[in-house]
């Protein structure tokens, strides 16, 4: 195996966005709310083999499609600094973003 290895990282912690933060004395996960792509991806894999996904876009294993799934009906949507996403914002942004991305399959 590798024995002299150089990580290279933007933020002062290696994992981009995911990250273990304390709160008081609970522990928040923070970063990965969904996995891109299925197909060869071994992190998507490495979920579904231990039972940790709730829902797949459109029933099929997801490749870009943006999903509005909300587990209990209940789902928050904001800003990088809290501010909270008007619901109907995000829907409008949502459909826009499915349907460019459904014109631009035919390229790949």
């Amino acid at each position: 195996g590798f024995t002299d290895v150089t990580v290279l990282e933007a933020s002062d912690h290696i994992g981009g966005r995911v990250q273990s933060v304390q709160h008081g004395q609970a522990t928040l996960e923070l970063g990965a709310t969904w996995i891109h792509g299925a197909n060869g991806n071994p992190v998507y894999h490495l979920a579904e083999d231990n039972g940790l996904l709730e829902h797949t876009t459109d029933g099929e294993r997801s490749v870009g499609r943006i999903s509005l799934y909300t587990k209990n009906g209940v789902a928050h949507y904001q800003t990088n600094v809290g501010k909270r996403i008007p619901k109907d914002l995000v829907e409008e942004f949502s459909d826009l973003y499915n349907e460019v991305y459904e014109l631009t399959q035919e390229f790949f």
